[in-house]
């Protein structure tokens, strides 16, 4: 998932879209992330909620796949802003700790978060190299059809860590 991020919300594929393919000036650019930004914020109060109701597993798989997908839609619907206001809705930054908080052992939670946090910045650093191959090869489409590829990858995985779990 944190190899999609690095595609998407915090790698520089959607602002080089809209200035590539959209011709937006930098101003607007800014001014979409702004506007898309406040609603995804308000949006994001309902992760909480959502994990507490269905669990952070489902939630994480679930927000994963959205939102790789909503990407793609975004760029295959020239750029709409519902779709943008989509993309930023992170669900996954609130689930995900509860994940975290859910499979591993008071005594242990420490260590695997670091451990998480170091593979995953690992991974993530990798990203704009990966995309921008891609990018440059196959155009930008084919970078976020790279992106749901690793969303439903690690949403398939995720859900082994539920089996594990359930063995447990």
């Amino acid at each position: 998932m944190f190899l999609c991020l690095s595609f998407t919300i915090n790698g520089p594929f959607l602002a080089l879209f809209q200035e590539e393919v959209l011709k937006l000036k930098e101003s607007e650019i800014n001014m979409l992330f702004g506007v898309a930004g406040v609603p995804a914020a308000i949006l994001c109060l309902v992760a909480g909620w959502l994990t507490d109701k269905l669990g952070g597993k489902k939630i994480t798989a679930v927000s994963i796949v959205i939102h790789a997908l909503s990407t793609l839609l975004w760029v295959y619907f020239g750029g709409n802003i519902i779709f943008l206001i989509v993309v930023f809705v992170q669900f996954f930054y609130v689930s995900y700790q509860t994940v975290i908080a859910k499979i591993t052992t008071e005594e242990n939670r420490a260590r695997f978060a670091g451990l998480f946090g170091m593979i995953s910045g690992l991974v993530a650093s990798v990203g704009p190299y990966m995309g921008m191959y891609v990018k440059v090869e196959a155009g930008f489409a084919a970078t976020f059809q790279l992106c749901l590829l690793f969303s439903i990858l690690s949403s398939l995985l995720l859900t082994q860590v539920t089996a594990l779990e359930r063995r447990k």
